[in-house]
């Protein structure tokens, strides 16, 4: 749109737009001066409001993209050292096959003595990193995984459960979930339960993006179901 700077200069300058004005600033002053304090307060608080709402929506969209990149970085980790474990079977395999001599079995790193020995440090990562996801669940588009210490479980039914594809798979089976928990030092029935409310799929998760918000709450539902069996589990001893 193209402004003729001339005709607002002289549409300022005009003695009748000019008194035009100056009567709406006037108007302006006396509206003001006509509201009560209480209505110049509400007016105020209003403003405020509207402005720490503006903050806060601001702070959740990085919270988000925070929570975003942690899970993606975990999860490519993991990914990196599946895809390592796998070369190595695959080596051993071939090697095998080939009739090869046998080596001396080189020493490598305990995974998952090392796993165990960083599960406080991944557990609270990851209570932090649900906590960022459940405040921006509006925009998340990655659901909040529980990574796996020491050695995975190697239950039929559990190993069946998390390499079925569909929607209700957590990723994590009970007991790896328990081994994950037990590594806080306030595991205990009260304290699952207060963790267990942030799972409940008719929470905040039913403010998730449209394209992944039933995958999502069923997902959820399985995590709040574990949390407890657990619960029950303290219960009776």
């Amino acid at each position: 749109m193209h402004f003729d700077i001339r005709a607002v200069a002289r549409s300022l300058l005009d003695p009748s737009n000019a008194v035009l004005y100056r009567q709406k600033a006037e108007a302006s002053k006396l509206a003001l001066r006509s509201l009560s304090p209480e209505q110049l307060r509400l007016i105020a608080q209003r403003t405020q409001r509207a402005a720490e709402a503006r903050k806060r929506d601001a702070q959740v969209r990085m919270n988000a993209a925070e929570c975003i990149h942690v899970y993606e970085k975990m999860r490519a980790a993991a990914e990196a050292e599946e895809k390592k474990e796998k070369e190595r079977k695959e080596k051993g395999s071939k090697r095998k096959s080939e009739h090869e001599e046998e080596e001396v079995p080189r020493k490598r790193p305990n995974n998952a003595a090392r796993s165990i020995a960083e599960a406080p440090k991944l557990l609270q990562a990851w209570l932090d990193t649900v906590k960022l996801a459940l405040d921006a669940v509006e925009i998340m588009s990655v659901f909040p995984f529980a990574p796996v210490v020491g050695i995975p479980c190697k239950a039929a039914q559990c190993c069946t459960t998390k390499t079925e594809p569909g929607k209700a798979n957590p990723g994590v089976c009970v007991h790896e979930l328990e081994s994950l928990l037990k590594a806080h030092s306030d595991y205990s029935y009260a304290w699952l339960k207060a963790k267990r409310i942030q799972w409940h799929p008719d929470a905040k998760w039913v403010r998730a993006p449209v394209e992944v918000s039933e995958v999502f709450r069923e997902r959820a539902r399985v995590m709040f179901t574990m949390f407890g069996t657990l619960m029950d589990k303290l219960e009776k001893c």
